[in-house]
């Protein structure tokens, strides 16, 4: 009896040390690297030994060594198991960071009880997003509900439209009309599009539309209702 407790306090001990030695890893990290990437720095461990991973800002991911003399940008594969952990990693930080955004920030498409649902970013005056638009019936066909978030980079006359689409007390309705190009009730109030088109930035995404699965996948512009199932679907599959 008096053996296993030996054991447990030094596998106990050895853990506490361990942790210790990671967290004086990653101060030292952030101090190293806080002049170079200001902002917020999250430090994790990958597999790879003495290789750490880097969430800058909660958007950007990129690689250093433990003294932080080197940044390694791009894909860290694991080859066995044939996945790409900085897409899973990315995946990750764009759930946790669509989150933050209160419902009531969307206009939303479809049953919202649907099997599926996609945000999707979208300028009323984007041709593909008008596109995509003219297809809601058959996405709802297909169980998927489409949550907007208005996004307006084709310059002012979008920002104007997409104030007061969100401005309308109807905003459905003022956004489908906008989509086919009617002239709509120039409503002005403060529909805070700067944060939107700020988690559009931090996704790294520079046109319309994008869709967001619930998974984090990104799709960057138009796809068939029928591609969008199919990639949802595999999603789900993990």
């Amino acid at each position: 009896m008096y053996r296993i407790f030996i054991i447990t306090a030094t596998l106990l001990l050895c853990a506490a040390l361990a942790t210790a030695e990671q967290r004086t890893t990653e101060e030292k990290l952030k101090q190293s690297l806080s002049g170079d990437f200001p902002g917020t720095l999250e430090i994790n461990e990958t597999p790879l030994k003495g290789i750490y991973e880097i969430v800058h800002d909660k958007r950007n991911i990129f690689y250093t060594d433990a003294n932080a003399e080197f940044v390694l940008q791009g894909s860290l594969i694991d080859i066995k198991q044939r996945k790409d952990l900085t897409e899973q990693r990315v995946k990750q930080v764009r759930q946790e960071m669509i989150t933050t955004v209160p419902t009531d920030r969307f206009i939303e498409f479809g049953d919202p009880k649907a099997e599926h649902e996609v945000i999707v970013f979208t300028d009323v005056n984007c041709g593909y997003c008008r596109k995509l638009h003219n297809q809601r019936a058959k996405y709802a066909k297909y169980d998927i509900r489409v949550r907007y978030l208005l996004t307006p980079v084709l310059g002012p006359d979008s920002t104007d439209k997409a104030t007061s689409v969100w401005c309308a007390d109807d905003r459905q309705t003022a956004l489908t009309a906008a989509k086919a190009g009617e002239d709509i009730p120039m409503i002005r109030c403060d529909a805070s599009l700067d944060k939107n088109l700020e988690i559009m930035r931090a996704f790294n995404i520079r046109g319309t539309p994008a869709i967001l699965l619930e998974d984090g996948t990104l799709l960057r512009g138009y796809v068939e209702p029928e591609y969008l199932l199919d990639q949802i679907e595999l999603s789900k599959e993990g």
